[in-house]
């Protein structure tokens, strides 16, 4: 049990990891189930990440090295 679920009741979402607590919000109880405002399943992140990807190709150099050295540590995935 996990809180008030079971592991089986829990939504897909890419944040919930083995032990029901999600990995993104710092949650005493563990996992809010469907009552969460932040589910996302792997499949959506997935897609997310690409569009995202696909938006950052399409900027220029100068801002996209200032994203990167930014967000990522100076590197680039999305031009992977």
């Amino acid at each position: 049990m996990f809180g008030n679920y079971t592991m089986l009741d829990l939504p897909n979402c890419f944040a919930l990891g083995d032990n029901g607590k999600c990995s993104c919000l710092k949650l005493d109880r563990g996992c809010l189930g469907t009552q969460c405002r932040f589910i996302i399943s792997a499949e959506d992140l997935k897609e997310r990440k690409a569009m995202l990807h696909m938006r950052l190709r399409k900027i220029g150099k100068c801002e996209q090295k200032h994203i990167a050295d930014k967000y990522y540590k100076g590197s680039a995935p999305w031009q992977a």
